[in-house]
């Protein structure tokens, strides 16, 4: 899995982009983000798929659980001091984003909720499928996105993945299937 142990010159460089170099230096932007970090680690899984020796798709995925949101909200919040920043608070759906890398030449990083997709998953909820509600995917990401987001690179294409969230599960299963393989990430929910 990607390090986090970023170095303060590469963290400098990202929160200048933004806008924010004084942020880099503070203390408690850095408490901030040893906690984001941390939450990001318990909320990132990773799978790979092999067919003997090659490689068919190498993914990560970060759950938003509720300690993950609050960590990142955190530490957007000193990164957005100049104006104020409203914590997202519960959310009523499960988000997922995920970075998946298909070795070239193949270009098979076509992912769906539906049949026909070169890859299809589902997020289960102790075992039962919950209902998608939307798929975003892109190739550019943002400054902010790879700072709150290590897994990303310039191979990758990013989805961000969101479901329907009903009561208090104790498992969340991502099931990613497709005709090159199949596998599971597998959050325990506290």
């Amino acid at each position: 899995m990607t390090s986090l142990h970023t170095p303060l010159r590469a963290l400098a460089a990202a929160l200048a982009s933004l806008g924010l170099v004084a942020a880099a230096f503070a203390p408690e932007t850095r408490d901030a983000l040893d906690e984001q970090s941390r939450a990001w680690r318990e909320a990132t899984k990773e799978l790979r798929l092999y067919d003997r020796l090659e490689t068919r798709l190498i993914l990560r995925a970060t759950l938003h659980t509720d300690e993950y949101v609050r960590a990142q909200d955190a530490l957007l919040g000193l990164l957005q001091s100049t104006s104020p920043w409203e914590p997202r608070g519960d959310s009523p759906e499960w988000q997922v984003v995920f970075a998946a890398y298909v070795p070239p030449p193949s270009r098979a990083d076509d992912f769906d909720f539906e049949p026909g997709a070169t890859w299809t998953f589902q997020l289960l909820a102790d075992g039962q499928p919950l209902g998608p509600i939307s798929l975003a995917s892109y190739r550019e990401r943002s400054d902010l996105q790879i700072l709150l987001y290590p897994q990303l690179n310039r191979w990758s294409r990013v989805y961000d993945a969101r479901f329907d969230r009903f009561g208090e599960p104790s498992t969340l299963t991502m099931v990613v299937s497709g005709a090159l393989g199949q596998g599971e990430l597998r959050w325990e929910m506290r």
